[in-house]
């Protein structure tokens, strides 16, 4: 367990009130504080989500990183291998071995294709409309039509009734939690990090971890 005090020294009696007392970490109201818990809290965001979006950020935070983002990227790149790759919207720490990735694109099997395929498609609709949500209907329809074209190469499972529905939501899943989409009630919002993986670009190298 990574605090700053025992969680024994902790006399809160609510759970909640005990796990807000273990998670503090006092700094001094001082300009170098405030940059102290800036670093912080931008060196996590860094390492736990699988795409860091500017727009995301405060203010505090983004002039912050604009200023300390070689000294933050070439810290993490020390101490755990990861390659800051910076876009315009954000920056995605790529873990090129695998080794501390938990979640990749691309992956090999049947859902890891579909989820290569997925990504591509809605990099392309990204691409046409960057405000367009997809209908969780459309993308089944495409699916089926991957299904038409791939079953031969495919689990045979993959060519029963149905199977583009869950074939779908497991692949909206997982590019859902790699930041690429944002799913809701209204349908898929394609995010700026999935045109990495868009047919037109170059092979995209590395894997993107998610958040725990």
């Amino acid at each position: 367990l990574s605090a700053r005090r025992s969680p024994s020294s902790i006399d809160a009696a609510g759970l909640p009130e005990r796990l807000r007392a273990l998670c503090e970490e006092p700094t001094p109201d001082t300009a170098e504080g405030k940059n102290r818990r800036l670093r912080l809290s931008l060196l996590r965001r860094l390492l736990d989500d699988p795409v860091v979006y500017f727009h995301e950020l405060s203010d505090d935070e983004r002039q912050y990183l604009s200023g300390q983002r070689g000294s933050l990227l070439q810290t993490i790149h020390e101490a755990t291998g990861l390659h800051g790759e910076v876009r315009r919207e954000g920056i995605a720490m790529t873990d090129e071995d695998g080794d501390l990735t938990d979640l990749g694109i691309p992956e090999e099997g049947t859902e890891g294709h579909v989820t290569l395929l997925l990504a591509e498609h809605l990099a392309e609709r990204l691409r046409r409309d960057p405000a367009a949500l997809v209908s969780r209907a459309a993308l089944h329809r495409h699916t089926a039509g991957l299904i038409a074209g791939h079953r031969e190469h495919w689990r045979k499972d993959a060519g029963l009734p149905g199977a583009e529905v869950w074939l779908t939501d497991q692949a909206l899943e997982r590019l859902a939690a790699l930041r690429l989409c944002r799913l809701s009630s209204d349908g898929i919002l394609p995010l700026p990090a999935v045109a990495r993986y868009a047919i037109s670009s170059a092979p995209a190298r590395g894997r993107r971890r998610r958040s725990s």
